[in-house]
């Protein structure tokens, strides 16, 4: 969620069975969440992402439509562990809104 847009945010909703082995939510941002899942023979790390949509045409949109864009990008990339420190298997679901 934000504190900024009470409706932005992303999430999961897990089953009973997984729920048993679901450990550390971490919102990233209201576009990017996390969840890792104890599994065999390593971790699960989930991801749920909310990619921006292209806004709307008029003055000046363009670059403000690229800027948020890559901020979006940056922050998917921050979020996701490094492999070299940290094994765990990553599924990323990713939503592109046209």
């Amino acid at each position: 969620g934000s504190t900024k847009d009470s409706h932005a945010g992303v999430g999961f909703i897990l089953c009973p069975v997984v729920q048993l082995f679901a450990y550390n939510f971490l919102p990233h941002s209201s576009r990017i969440a996390s969840i890792r899942c104890r599994s065999q023979p390593k971790d699960l790390v989930v991801f749920t992402v909310y990619a921006p949509s292209q806004l709307a045409s008029g003055p000046g949109v363009v670059q403000d439509d690229y800027d948020r864009k890559e901020h979006f990008w940056d922050s998917l990339t921050e979020s996701i562990p490094d492999s070299r420190y940290l094994t765990p298997i990553i599924l990323l679901i990713i939503c592109f809104n046209e």
